[in-house]
């Protein structure tokens, strides 16, 4: 199951800080490539221990309502949930 959340990138000295907010986090990276990436991780585990648990996952904040400063950028980050899957098998 894929899913595209929205991000926050917020430009600071040494790259971006990206907020997720429909996981409430945070994390950092130094450009638009690592910023995705670490956004795309963050996600992902923070995403798959409700998904195990059987809890689901957040649903999408529509993009067009996510809060944000004037210098922010907002974009997607698209994450492949089943990606992972029988990453909690044991053998």
């Amino acid at each position: 199951m894929k899913k595209a959340y929205p991000i926050v990138l917020s430009p600071v000295k040494n790259g971006f800080v990206v907020y997720v907010p429909d996981f409430d986090n945070n994390t950092e990276g130094y450009d638009m490539d690592d910023v995705t990436e670490m956004a795309k991780d963050a996600i992902g585990l923070l995403g798959i221990t409700p998904k195990y648990e059987g809890r689901g996952i957040p649903e999408l904040s529509p993009i067009e309502l996510i809060e944000h400063e004037e210098d922010d950028t907002v974009v997607t980050a698209e994450v492949d949930f089943d990606e992972c899957h029988g990453c909690y098998e044991q053998s």
